[in-house]
C-alpha cells in the first residue's frame, strides 16, 4: 500500500505542476474551458474517480489496492458438501487457502475485499459432483477486488489439485497422499504439510517451503521467480537443484557436511545436498528454476 501512496502523490504532484503551468500560458478563459463541466480535464478526473484511471501510474496504484491485505471486507459467501478421496480447485483469479479441516465435510469460505462498496459480490463460487470448487470472478483490470478463498479439508481428502491464473496458493496442516498447486502469476507457500507426493509449479512468482513440511516427494518447478526452501526439521534429505539463469545462496545454519556436490557450468548453477541416516533419506526433493534464485535455509523459528 505504500507504494501506491507514493504513485498517487507523485501523480497529484505532477498534474498540480502540469495545472499551474497550463493557467499561465492559457490565460483564465482557457483554463475555464479546460477545468469546465464538460472539459478534458473534468472528464479525466470522471474516469479516475470511476476506478477507470489509465496509463502506467494508475494501474500501479490499482494493483496495489488488489494487492493489500488491509482492504475492508465486503462480502462472504460459505458453504459445505461431504469429503471424498479427491478434491479439485480453480480459479482464473484470486487466492486459494488450504487448510486443515475437521469432520467429514469440506467447508468452503469466500472472502471478497475492497475499499470501495461492492454493489454486488464480483467473485462466486460453486461446487460440482461433491469434489470440484471453482472461484469464478467478473472483475475487470483495475476493479481493486481481492477474493481468498479458504479451504478447510479433511484428513479423509487424499488426492488435492489446486491451480490459479493470478493469485496465491497458501497450504498449511493439510494431510493430503498427493498435492499438485499450479500457479500463473503469484506466490506459493506450503507449511506443516505431510503427504507423500507433492508438485508445485509457478509460471511467474515464488515458492516458500518450510522446514516443518514432511513429503515423501518434493517436485518444484520455476519459470521466473525464487525458491525458498527450508532444510527439514531433524529428518533425512536429499535436494537436487538446478537453476538455469540465476544463483544458488545457502544460509549460515546448512552444515556444509550436508553438500554431496556442488557446481557451476557456464549460466548454469546445480547440485546437491542431502543428509541421510545410515545411507538413507526420507524425503526427496527436486527443485527446477529457468529464471531466479534459489535460497537454502535453516530457519528454526
Amino acid at each position: 500500500m505504500k507504494k501506491a501512496m507514493i504513485a498517487c502523490a507523485i501523480l497529484c504532484v505532477i498534474s498540480l505542476l502540469s495545472t499551474v503551468g497550463f493557467a499561465a500560458a492559457l490565460g483564465t478563459q482557457a483554463v475555464g474551458g479546460l477545468f469546465g463541466p464538460s472539459g478534458v480535464a473534468r472528464q479525466w478526473w470522471n474516469e479516475v474517480r470511476g476506478n477507470n484511471i489509465s496509463g502506467q501510474i494508475g494501474q500501479q496504484i490499482q494493483q496495489e489496492i488488489q494487492d493489500d491485505d488491509d482492504a475492508p471486507l465486503q462480502s462472504t459467501e460459505s458453504l459445505d458438501f461431504q469429503a471424498g478421496e479427491t478434491l479439485t480447485v480453480r480459479a482464473d483469479r484470486g487466492d486459494i487457502r488450504l487448510v486443515k479441516g475437521t469432520g467429514d465435510r469440506v467447508e468452503v469460505n469466500l472472502q471478497q475485499y475492497a475499499y470501495g462498496q461492492l454493489s454486488e459480490p464480483v467473485y462466486t463460487v460453486s461446487v460440482q459432483k461433491d469434489s470440484e470448487v471453482t472461484l469464478s470472478s467478473a472483475e475487470q483490470q483495475g476493479s481493486g477486488v481481492k477474493a481468498v478463498l479458504e479451504i478447510r479439508v479433511p484428513d479423509q481428502v487424499k488426492n488435492i489439485t489446486v491451480s490459479t491464473g493470478i493469485g496465491d496458493i497458501d497450504a498449511t496442516g493439510i494431510t493430503p497422499g498427493t498435492l499438485t498447486a499450479t500457479v500463473t502469476t503469484g506466490d506459493a507457500e506450503l507449511e506443516y504439510i505431510t503427504a507423500d507426493t507433492v508438485t508445485v509449479n509457478v509460471t511467474t512468482g515464488d515458492v516458500s517451503v518450510d522446514r516443518n513440511t514432511n513429503v515423501g516427494a518434493l517436485q518444484i518447478a520455476v519459470v521466473r521467480g525464487e525458491v525458498d526452501y527450508d532444510v527439514p526439521a531433524a529428518t533425512p534429505f536429499t535436494l537436487n537443484y538446478a537453476v538455469t539463469t540465476g544463483t544458488v545462496e545457502f544460509d549460515d545454519g546448512v552444515q556444509r557436511s550436508y553438500f554431496v556436490e556442488s557446481k557451476r557450468s557456464g549460466a548454469g548453477v546445480s547440485g546437491k545436498v542431502t543428509l541421510s541416516a545410515d545411507g538413507q533419506t526420507t524425503q526427496t526433493v527436486s527443485v527446477q528454476i529457468e529464471t531466479g534464485k534459489l535460497e537454502v535455509g535453516n530457519d528454526t523459528d
